[in-house]
């Protein structure tokens, strides 16, 4: 089964590819034969994989110690009570709710998990 990371990170580089990005061919700020629209999903590309990384996904070391339940989760959001919901769902299964929410744009793809949602 793909992770909800990996999904995403297929999904991007379907992006890069449909907006003309091959093997590094674009440098930024030199001419380029690619479109002015591809120009912004490419730049839209990464920056969804400067948040993926961003919100690299780790084991929690402290959580019991804590009262809390151990696991893997961002992070940036981990422990964060002004950024995460009282809701549990995506805090302890290697997800957090932004990376959730970059995937919601892809939810009509037919890899999509519903149980992914935010």
């Amino acid at each position: 089964m793909t992770t909800l990371v990996e999904f995403l990170r297929a999904r991007l580089d379907e992006d890069e590819a449909a907006a003309g990005r091959l093997d590094g061919a674009y440098i930024e700020g030199e001419p380029s034969p690619v479109p002015a629209w591809a120009l912004g999903v490419l730049a839209d590309v990464a920056a969804k994989r400067r948040i993926l990384a961003l919100h690299g996904q780790v084991e929690c070391v402290n959580c019991e110690d804590a009262g809390r339940t151990p696991g893997t989760s961002c992070h940036i959001c981990h422990h964060d009570e002004d950024t995460i919901p009282t809701e549990p769902k995506g805090l302890y299964d290697g997800t957090c709710f932004t990376i959730r929410a970059l995937a919601t744009v892809y939810a009509d793809h037919p890899d999509y998990d519903e149980a992914w949602r935010p």
